[in-house]
């Protein structure tokens, strides 16, 4: 079972009986676990495909203490398991479609919260309990990582892309939704398997800046070297995936076969401009969210981009752009699992 830690600050604390709690996300595309450790300040993360029902049983079966309580071989033990209070918090889609097959399997208390409020008592708790818990990327090393400045009370605006992209404001410790998008993460996904056998996020290459892009169009290839005469940049984004629409079919350059060879596009090619389409969109939204409550700060969370150095670059950049340097973007670690943590309900 593969999994990892999220240690806490030390002078966090919790009472043995609730840190028996499984936390359990179960979202469009990934269900995420969290529980506590052998120690109380350590809580232990794992995530399995949401389409693979049995998998997510096993791995969580196979959490030590459930393992145990399992392998009790009577009655009297089975009821001194009990007496240790292990309980299911559930959140997300799929828990309303899988409760009754969860509550045959486990002879354990089970809850279910919002998912809205889990997000936001997760979001709240890794802010306020994890060492450095939000970074952003270093303006003087656009490339490097460096922490980020952001309290609980602050006003920004939470960018939540897990299967689709959700949109939240928050100020002075309250939350609320504002809003939501079709684009996020399963669209990615779903999209890079169609038309790469890349399966990852993980698996794209950075491509630079300056070489040769033979799938998106530019504002330069419409307008040449009229782009500087309007006062737009020639490399800025006409449209992803443009250049592919504007080519000649094969029957009409015969004639320029030998001078025009068609391209070859690499899956990496096309990965990285997928991923380009995708944060560009979300980043471009939670922008004009920013604008519109007057936030400086969109803080973005969700397994596709979490703990990841090339889709904070590309948001930054984005987010950069399209507010014109007015805007702050910063990344929230192990925000794959802020759904996990937030039915723990740890705050209460």
């Amino acid at each position: 079972m593969d999994n990892s830690s999220l240690f806490l600050k030390k002078e966090f604390s919790i009472s043995n009986s609730r840190s028996n709690q499984i936390g359990i996300d179960y979202g469009g595309t990934l269900t995420k676990i969290t529980y506590f450790g052998e120690e109380t300040n350590e809580l232990i993360t794992i995530h399995k495909p949401s389409n693979d029902f049995d998998g997510v049983i096993e791995t969580i079966r196979e959490i030590p203490k459930i393992k145990r309580y399992f392998a009790f071989s009577n009655e009297k033990q089975n009821e001194k398991a009990k007496n240790k209070e292990i309980k299911l918090s559930l959140t997300g889609g799929g828990t309303y479609r899988y409760k009754s097959k969860f509550q045959e399997i486990f002879p354990f208390p089970i809850q279910i919260t919002n998912e809205g409020k889990c997000l936001h008592n997760g979001f709240s708790f890794v802010l306020q309990n994890v060492p450095d818990p939000v970074f952003q990327m270093d303006p003087q090393s656009p490339t490097e990582m460096i922490p980020a400045s952001l309290k609980l009370n602050d006003r920004y605006i939470i960018s939540i892309m897990g299967t689709g992209s959700g949109f939240f404001f928050s100020e002075n410790g309250e939350c609320k939704r504002i809003g939501g998008s079709g684009i996020g993460g399963g669209s990615f996904l779903g999209l890079l398997k169609l038309l790469t056998s890349l399966t990852d996020f993980d698996q794209i290459k950075k491509i630079p800046h300056e070489e040769h892009d033979p799938i998106n169009l530019r504002v330069k290839d419409i307008l040449g070297e009229g782009s500087e005469e309007m006062g737009l940049d020639g490399n800025l984004m006409a449209a992803f995936f443009g250049k592919i629409a504007t080519k000649k079919k094969e029957k009409e350059q015969k004639e320029e076969t030998k001078k025009m060879e068609k391209e070859t596009i690499t899956e990496n090619q096309i990965a990285y401009s997928l991923a380009q389409t995708i944060f560009s969109n979300v980043a471009q939204i939670s922008v004009l969210y920013a604008q519109s409550n007057n936030a400086k700060v969109i803080v973005f969370v969700g397994g596709l981009i979490c703990d990841k150095i090339l889709a904070p670059e590309m948001i930054t950049n984005y987010v950069n752009f399209y507010s014109q340097n007015t805007v702050r973007a910063v990344f929230m670690k192990h925000s794959a699992y802020i759904g996990s943590i937030g039915a723990l309900n740890l705050e209460n």
